[in-house]
């Protein structure tokens, strides 16, 4: 009974350093480890992350008007104008307008989302929860990311290893953690403006892209008027800008419905 016992323990050790030393060898082959600092025709990685750090990082806050649609699975299903007001990294408000004003109120703060329609004159609340804009967009996002996308920021997430490489007349910076996300952020010939992002989880699976269009200088600042997140199923969430103010007079109670 003992030996029986000793022997089945022991398979059960030798499966599990078996599954063990494939997650490690899958993550160091999937994740190599490379300096920091790759000279690319002449470009130092460092200081193009640090690049894209700072872009537009002064920005604080934001308020604006602007149209969105949404389309799951390819098929359009929402197409609103809206106003919206934020602050980063977290806060957010937006209101659906209709003809006459407000037909939809959602706000976000750090504890709880508001909810009303023009239907219903009840006010509706949850606590938040990093995935809450689910219910609202058919991407999987969070909130601090989607507000840095709007004025056109980019979030960078802890990497261990990163590299450039050049596609026809784009760059393209991929950052890597093991056992993390990737991120491939392309920039144009002259690294001067961001064009679109990529992410992936730990075993290189897409998970959204973010693409920038219509670039215009407000307060100079270069903000992109037009904002597609779209993830593996063709689900997609579009923002057109038409107008948008930066680092304004916002206060907290703004995000709260009452």
């Amino acid at each position: 009974m003992i030996n029986s016992f000793l022997n089945i323990s022991k398979k059960k050790l030798i499966i599990s350093q078996f599954f063990l030393i494939v997650i490690l060898i899958f993550g160091c082959s999937r994740f190599k480890t490379n300096p920091l600092e790759i000279p690319v025709y002449g470009i130092n990685i460092n200081k193009l992350i640090l690049f894209i750090k700072n872009y537009n990082s002064t920005i604080k806050n934001f308020k604006g008007l602007g149209k969105f649609y949404t389309s799951s699975f390819g098929n359009k299903i929402i197409k609103e104008r809206i106003a919206f007001i934020a602050d980063l990294p977290e806060r957010l408000r937006v209101e659906v307008l209709g003809p006459f004003g407000a037909v939809m109120r959602f706000a976000i703060n750090e504890e709880t989302i508001f909810f009303s329609s023009v239907n219903d004159s009840k006010i509706y609340k949850k606590k938040n929860s990093k995935w809450i804009l689910k219910r609202f967009i058919p991407v999987l996002i969070n909130t601090e990311d989607l507000l840095m996308f709007i004025c056109s920021r980019i979030p960078i997430y802890k990497y261990s290893a990163s590299t450039l490489r050049k596609k026809d007349n784009e760059y393209v910076l991929i950052l890597k953690k093991r056992f993390g996300k990737c991120q491939k952020i392309y920039l144009d010939k002259k690294m001067e403006q961001i064009l679109k992002v990529e992410l992936y989880d730990t075993f290189n699976r897409f998970l959204y892209k973010v693409q920038f269009n219509k670039m215009k200088k407000i307060d100079n600042y270069n903000i992109y008027q037009n904002i597609i997140i779209s993830d593996k199923n063709n689900s997609s969430f579009h923002l057109d800008i038409n107008k948008i103010y930066l680092n304004t007079s916002i206060s907290k109670s703004q995000f709260i419905l009452q």
